[in-house]
């Protein structure tokens, strides 16, 4: 019987997860660029994306980083990566991101980056957050917590097919 009842509630709750929310359906976020400027998330519409969202505060962040920027080093021709702060500070942001030689457009904003997160289903706006997406906007991948080489490399595979 308790078999049963937990087959029962599983089968629930995967019923009811939600699909996947379109990356390019969110409203379109604006943030600040280091150097001065403003980057918005309208940008990526028509490329697939890795959108990570970090702070520097934040210690598995930190850890991460050095992977995603050799992870666009090598895909960064057929994908584009996008690492967006959640910080007021966009010099400081910048400069961080100089430190771990991330060698993809980063941007900062602590507002539009809480909103978007939640707007993507990270209802407690958790950091690292990393998304894969499609050239559409359909998000292959989402992850809150330190992504691994594994990952994101099976997520990445089917956008790096000629």
């Amino acid at each position: 019987m308790k078999h049963l009842l937990l087959i029962g509630l599983l089968a629930c709750a995967c019923a009811s997860a939600a699909e996947p929310v379109n990356f390019h359906a969110v409203p379109a976020a604006t943030f600040a660029r280091p150097g001065g400027g403003e980057l918005r998330t309208d940008s990526l519409k028509g490329r697939p994306a890795v959108v990570n969202f970090w702070a520097t505060w934040c210690p598995p962040c930190r850890e991460e980083l050095p992977l995603l920027a050799k992870l666009h080093a090598r895909h960064g021709k057929k994908v584009a990566f996008l690492g967006l702060a959640v910080e007021d500070n966009a010099e400081f942001a910048g400069e961080f991101a100089r430190a771990y030689q991330l060698n993809y457009p980063v941007a900062a904003g602590r507002e539009p980056a809480i909103a978007l997160m939640r707007a993507l289903g990270n209802e407690q706006a958790g950091v690292p957050f990393t998304l894969v997406v499609d050239a559409e906007g359909k998000v292959l991948y989402a992850k809150r917590g330190v992504v691994t080489e594994k990952d994101l490399k099976q997520a990445l595979a089917p956008l790096l097919r000629p």
